[in-house]
């Protein structure tokens, strides 16, 4: 029987091969839980004590900076492929559902929206790697 633990699923989501990145993917895997963390108590203040919600867009960011430099950074270099894009989107998406989610706003228009620019983000970077790999293989 498969574990499928969070994990594992993250490990392999960040390419874990080695000892050395078994150590650098369980910080990473331990800034992501921080961030959530932080996101949920940004969450539960939004609710508790009525703060702006101008400051969500700023929370995002912060978050959204965090997880691309975990998923696209390797080796320090930035390598942004269909996979890591992939995951990035969807980790953010998350993100701002949960937001939705629990503040009870309608997540139907922002799901519709997220699955749209998805589907436009996945095809955009699929034609990339493609036209990339063509002009690669001609030299």
């Amino acid at each position: 029987m498969e574990n499928s633990s969070i994990n594992l699923i993250l490990k392999h989501a960040l390419n874990i091969k080695d000892e050395t990145n078994k150590r650098n993917s369980e910080i990473q895997i331990k800034i992501i839980a921080f961030l959530t963390l932080i996101y949920l108590v940004y969450i539960y203040s939004s609710i508790m004590y009525n703060i702006n919600q101008i400051f969500w867009i700023l929370v995002l960011i912060i978050v959204a900076d965090k997880v691309s430099k975990i998923f696209f950074i390797k080796n320090d270099t930035y390598i942004i492929n269909l996979k890591n894009w992939i995951f990035f989107y969807i980790t953010c998406s998350i993100f701002i559902l949960a937001r939705y989610s629990v503040l009870k706003y309608p997540v139907l228009p922002i799901l519709k929206g997220i699955t749209i620019l998805g589907i436009v983000s996945i095809v955009f970077f699929w034609t990339y790697e493609q036209i990339h790999t063509i002009k690669d293989n001609r030299f």
